[in-house]
């Protein structure tokens, strides 16, 4: 039986030759890994180099027009001081106490804003940020543009 056999050698395969396809609901890494796509984007590398997370593939590499969280992250003005944590780091409620006051407890020099008509103190982002956060609008003035 082995007489029929050539003599040749098997040799190793090289690792491109072994091109790892990945299940259509997976993320294929950069070193042929394949993962769930869930794990994209979840602020974990999964990937031997992280490219699970790189920031062109996460949208993070763009400028956010909404609220930044500290992480980069970005989420929708509306969803700021509104109640429900929605940064992984909390930003996005973590000087909202300090905007519900009255006008009486503005610190203009750190730079807060007043309500024209006295319902709160905004922090400076919060002023000219094209979303109304007074009552009156007053944060959203002619000075803005």
């Amino acid at each position: 039986d082995e007489a029929d056999c050539k003599d040749d050698k098997v040799s190793a395969l090289e690792p491109e030759t072994l091109a790892a396809t990945c299940a259509g609901t997976d993320y294929k890494c950069g070193d042929g890994l394949c993962i769930p796509v869930s794990w994209t984007c979840d602020d974990q590398d999964d990937c031997h180099a992280g490219d699970d997370e790189d920031p062109k593939l996460c949208g993070k590499e763009r400028e956010c027009d909404q609220y930044t969280c500290g992480n980069g992250a970005c989420i929708p003005h509306r969803w700021v001081c509104d109640g429900g944590v929605d940064c992984q780091d909390g930003s996005d409620e973590d000087a909202c106490g300090q905007e519900r006051n009255g006008t009486d407890s503005c610190k203009y020099e750190q730079g807060q804003f007043p309500c024209g008509d006295g319902s709160k103190c905004l922090l400076g982002d919060h002023v000219c940020d094209k979303i109304s956060q007074c009552e009156d609008g007053s944060d959203e003035g002619s000075f803005c543009s």
